[in-house]
């Protein structure tokens, strides 16, 4: 007799991948704001590599990975909250003052992708980012549901950058599909490649660039 497996719905994918980091301690498939990408570029959002290089009060959008909520109570009696968060570039603290914590305290969740506008602080050598605005944004509405591999080739990459990934792209062999988007500053021109490729080590070192 052979006991039926219950009919669940499928977890979103940053919820699996989160799973991966907590049991293997890092995201090795691929990472969890992978299938937002064309989203939020559609939004204009920057890294947080990028937006930590802007100018002391000039406003910048992010799209981020939200890994830690920490609450604190000020002299004041106020709430606010500090926001650790994630992208494929590095990983940043941003501050909510009270009244931004009052409008969205009831949504702060730790392991979900966040959009959020914030404000660049800068006092010396140390610069701050300030929450303007967030929303948590729904994978199943915005997420892209494409299964395999995706390099992002920009205006940042220089054309020796890009040979040596197809070099590498060319010396690959595996099963997970490979997807190509090219980024002109205008608009994304997207191309899935015949070839395939292993996911591994090497290839992640790739994607981290891509």
């Amino acid at each position: 007799y052979v006991t039926p497996l219950p009919t669940v719905d499928k977890a979103p994918k940053y919820l699996i991948l989160q799973w991966e980091k907590d049991l293997l301690g890092l995201y090795f498939s691929s990472h969890p704001l992978d299938n937002l990408q064309t989203f939020f570029e559609s939004k204009r959002a920057k890294s947080i590599s990028e937006v930590l290089e802007k100018k002391n009060n000039q406003i910048a959008i992010l799209g981020v990975m939200v890994n830690k909520v920490r609450r604190i109570t000020t002299k004041k009696g106020d709430v606010m909250a500090f926001l650790t968060v994630e992208d494929k570039s590095g990983i940043a603290d941003v501050v909510l003052f009270p009244k931004v914590y009052q409008v969205i305290k009831n949504e702060l969740e730790e392991g979900k992708p966040m959009l959020i506008a914030v404000r660049v602080s800068v006092k010396g050598d140390e610069k701050s980012l300030f929450m303007e605005k967030g929303q948590y944004i729904d994978e199943s509405k915005y997420g892209d549901e494409f299964e395999g591999i995706t390099f992002r080739i920009n205006e940042t990459h220089s054309e020796n950058d890009i040979k040596e990934l197809k070099r590498y792209l060319s010396s690959s062999n595996g099963d997970t599909p490979v997807r190509i988007i090219v980024n002109n500053g205008k608009e994304n021109k997207s191309v899935l490649l015949e070839k395939r490729i292993e996911m591994n080590g090497e290839t992640k070192k790739w994607l981290r660039k891509f």
